[in-house]
Formats: structure tokens, C-alpha cells, sequence
């Protein structure tokens, strides 16, 4: 499947329900994505043996297109920016660091018009940096968002959430879900560090998005799974077994 079959389930999965409805006829996500894969395309920089992507995006909705995704703004930006990702792979393109995105309204411009503005930065500023990479770029490096910005959001929705480790060397701990991205790996710069042999460095995420919890593999060698099954991407239920590599944690989440 490639990157923007991707996107579109995602969004069909996992933004769903009240969002879908109040999109119907207006400008879809996926559409926001065509253009930018135009703009990354157009705005190719060629050097000498490489060719680099833009990974700063600006992109102008009309006012009104704006006000329909407000709700899910920060959702749509982590989103993009990640499809943006798996677009330079797929077209072997180099990344001096993970894609920003930024949606803005503009006046006077037509309702689901797109408008992009695609620059190649040494380090994007309409999100905190993320490290400097060479293509491929490491999904599994996650940026940073400021705490209180990150609470106000979940408590916002509802959410409360937490993995508990049911086995391994870290028995018994709990780890709050407490932040948009939980990164889950054998590398001490994940948010929840597995000591496990078989657990690949950086080896799967759990995303916060549109109120529901969202597992995704980042290509760990020995895969992952949640009841048993082998996924690449899962919606989180409460009471969900997740196993990588011979630990085995619980997903919790009290709303449900």
C-alpha cells in the first residue's frame, strides 16, 4: 500500500463518525495530501548525488475550509507531516529532517482550494525540529510538544489512557499515555523503554488521534501484535494485550 492509500485509511479508520459527516461535500483530507505531494515534488532540490525534499509545508485553506478542521487541526498537521515521510521514501528522496506541516486560513481564497508553500530549511520552525536524518528517514523518531499543550488536549477529549507492562523485566509498571505520540522500544530515547533482545530499537508508536488509540508497527524486525495477531496498524480497545518481541503490556483506558 503506498503512501497515500495509507493516509486515506487512516483517516476513513480513524476520523470517522461526526468528522466524515461534517466534512461530506466539503474539501477533503485527502485532497490536502495530493497537493502537498505536488509541492514536494515541484520543489525537489538536486545536489550532488542526492536529491533533497522540502520539509517545511504552508498550507492555505479558505476560511471557511479552515473553520471545518479546526477541531482536528493538530490531528491533520502529524498526519500530513508523517505521510509526507513515507512519500520521500517511496520516491528515495532525502530529508535534512522530519516534515512540518501547518494548515492556515487565507482570506479571499476560495472554499477547497489548496494552496502550498513547500521550503527546504536546515530546520523547520512552525514545529519543534526534529533531528537531522538522512533518507530513510527513522518513523520512529517522534517531535516534541510542549506538555501543557499536550494536556490540555487530551483532557480535552475525554482521554485517559495508560499501557501496563504484564511481563518482562518491567513488570508492573505503568506507563500514562499522556501525550499525542507514545513511542515503545529497546532505545533509551522511547517514551516507554522495553529491555527486550527481541524488541527493536525503535519499534512500534501509539498515536492519539481524534479521540481514539491508534497502534502502528514502524517495521520492527520482529513484528507486533495484539492479541495474538500480527498487525502493521491497530485501533486500540481497552483491555488489548500487546506483544513485542517476549513482552506483553495491557492497554487501559478508562473512558471506554
Amino acid at each position: 500500500m503506498d503512501a497515500l492509500a495509507r493516509f486515506e485509511a487512516l483517516v476513513e479508520n480513524l476520523l470517522e463518525g461526526s468528522l466524515t459527516r461534517m466534512l461530506r461535500g466539503q474539501l477533503q483530507p485527502v485532497e490536502i495530501a495530493k497537493r502537498l505531494t505536488r509541492a514536494m515534488e515541484d520543489s525537489k532540490t538536486i545536489s550532488v548525488g542526492r536529491t533533497f525534499a522540502a520539509n517545511e509545508y504552508h498550507v492555505y485553506l479558505s476560511s471557511k475550509d479552515f473553520q471545518r478542521l479546526e477541531a482536528v487541526r493538530s490531528t491533520m498537521e502529524h498526519e500530513l507531516a508523517e505521510y509526507l515521510t513515507g512519500v520521500a521514501r517511496e520516491q528515495r528522496l532525502s530529508l535534512i529532517s522530519k516534515p512540518a506541516v501547518k494548515l492556515e486560513a487565507r482570506e479571499n481564497l476560495p472554499t477547497r482550494q489548496v494552496r502550498v508553500e513547500a521550503r527546504l530549511v536546515e530546520q523547520p520552525s512552525i514545529v519543534a525540529p526534529a533531528a537531522q536524518v538522512d533518507t530513510p528517514l527513522d518513523i520512529g523518531h517522534t517531535r516534541k510538544i510542549e506538555a501543557e499543550q499536550v494536556k490540555r488536549s487530551l483532557r480535552s477529549s475525554g482521554t485517559r489512557a495508560s499501557l501496563l507492562i504484564s511481563s518482562g523485566a518491567s513488570s508492573g509498571a505503568r506507563n500514562p499515555i499522556d501525550k499525542p505520540t507514545v513511542a515503545l522500544g529497546r532505545g533509551l530515547g522511547n517514551d516507554v523503554v522495553l529491555d527486550d533482545p527481541r524488541v527493536s530499537r525503535h519499534h512500534a508508536e501509539i498515536r492519539v488521534l481524534g479521540g481514539k488509540y491508534c497502534l502502528y508497527d514502524l517495521k520492527s524486525t520482529n513484528g507486533t501484535h495484539v492479541n495474538g495477531q500480527r498487525i502493521t496498524e491497530r485501533v486500540l480497545s481497552d483491555g488489548d494485550t500487546i506483544s513485542l518481541g517476549e513482552t506483553e503490556l495491557v492497554f487501559e483506558n478508562s473512558t471506554e
